[in-house]
């Protein structure tokens, strides 16, 4: 009993806790274009596929919802996982989803629900590109530009999730308890809806309040940043690294 005991420690000194990387990109397009996008959250489609190739050769990945099962509960991992995210709904997605599930890569969609009628946008976005092209209409600018209810519902796959993104695309810091609370009821009230729907909510900018996680803690929501850390075990709070543009795989 003791020589097993002793070969069952050894064999535990060896296991390494590995951290779980979460991913989080923007746009995906062949070409930049300035009337749809910020260029620090572009990428080209060929070299966002093969970042995720060169990422496929270190990580498997898992989906949003497994990753962080596995940190709740799995006190070793010898196996490195990452995950993929993307954030703010763009249309542009739907370039890359469907090779993604021809690789079999689960993704996350954090979308802000306002955006989906087609008429609303980021008041950033639209600042950016009347200053570089006065002669851009509101109504032509949105048209597209996200994705719409019906797209979202096309999704309907396994390797597809929907997430909280606010109702709005604005800074989580600088809201008041109550703006911030209806925010996450407008939007939880209308992504629940989707299929692939789960419980998580990406910050906004990233940009975040103790106060906010705990109310979404209380309410049985996973809340996400973007601060470019790994995650450990019994994570109550998704950290994200950003991959748009280059990446380079540390």
């Amino acid at each position: 009993m003791t020589k097993l005991l002793s070969k069952i420690r050894r064999k535990l000194l060896h296991l390494r806790l590995q951290p779980i990387r979460v991913f989080v990109f923007h746009q995906v397009s062949e070409t930049f274009d300035f009337t749809r996008c910020f260029e620090s959250d572009w990428s080209q489609i060929g070299e966002f596929k093969n970042t995720i190739l060169n990422l496929q050769k270190h990580y498997s990945f898992v989906s949003l919802q497994e990753a962080y099962e596995k940190l709740q509960f799995d006190v070793f991992r010898i196996r490195k996982y990452a995950v993929l995210t993307s954030d703010d709904g763009y249309s542009s997605v739907r370039n890359i989803i469907p090779w993604l599930e021809e690789q079999r890569i689960p993704i996350t969609l954090f979308i802000n629900s306002q955006y989906l009628d087609g008429k609303h946008f980021m008041k950033e976005l639209f600042e950016q590109v009347k200053e570089l092209s006065p002669e851009n209409r509101e109504e032509e600018f949105s048209k597209g530009l996200y994705l719409t209810e019906s797209e979202i519902e096309s999704f309907n796959s396994r390797w597809v999730s929907v997430g909280m993104h606010g109702h709005e695309h604005v800074s989580c810091n600088n809201m008041t308890r109550e703006m911030f609370e209806n925010q996450f009821l407008t939007c939880m009230s209308i992504l629940k809806r989707f299929p692939g729907y789960i419980p998580f909510y990406a910050y906004t900018f990233g940009k975040h309040t103790l106060e906010q996680d705990e109310f979404l803690r209380i309410n049985g929501i996973v809340p996400v940043g973007v601060d470019g850390q790994k995650n450990y075990n019994n994570a109550l709070f998704i950290h994200r690294e950003c991959i748009d543009k280059t990446f380079e795989i540390q």
